[in-house]
């Protein structure tokens, strides 16, 4: 619904030929928000056992989830996901992300931005191949 709600307000300009209704305001809208999404998403799911922890086997009977969750779905500071990532020096290198580096989050809440990000600009050229 962001294409509805942003399309034709700034640029007034057509995203492609192909389809006349989208719009750039829509397309970079969309993605903006798909990734606000995916961030808040992901971060509420961590705080569930139920899909953080893996059952430990496939069975019909209901039974209560217990387990340490992985790393990747408890909270850190991303100062210490970026230094996991980057070469020593490399942070305090980079302006601005001291600010940014008391940050707690899930590791998973970047990975949830990455999917939604190439799933917000690959969408739209699946559906202009598909159509045509």
């Amino acid at each position: 619904y962001c294409g509805q709600f942003l399309g034709r307000k700034i640029i007034r300009r057509r995203f492609l030929e192909l389809s006349p209704n989208k719009t750039w305001e829509g397309f970079l809208g969309s993605a903006v928000f798909t990734c606000i999404f995916a961030f808040w998403f992901s971060g509420k799911l961590c705080a569930y056992e139920f899909m953080t922890c893996p059952p430990d086997d496939i069975t019909f009977v209901i039974t209560r989830l217990s387990c340490t969750p992985a790393k990747m779905y408890q909270r850190q500071q991303l100062q210490a996901m970026l230094e996991a990532v980057l070469r020593p020096g490399m942070l305090e290198a980079i302006p601005g992300v001291a600010a940014l580096a008391k940050v707690e989050l899930c590791s998973v809440q970047l990975h949830a931005m990455c999917l939604g990000l190439f799933a917000s600009f690959v969408a739209p050229f699946g559906g202009f191949l598909s159509s045509a």
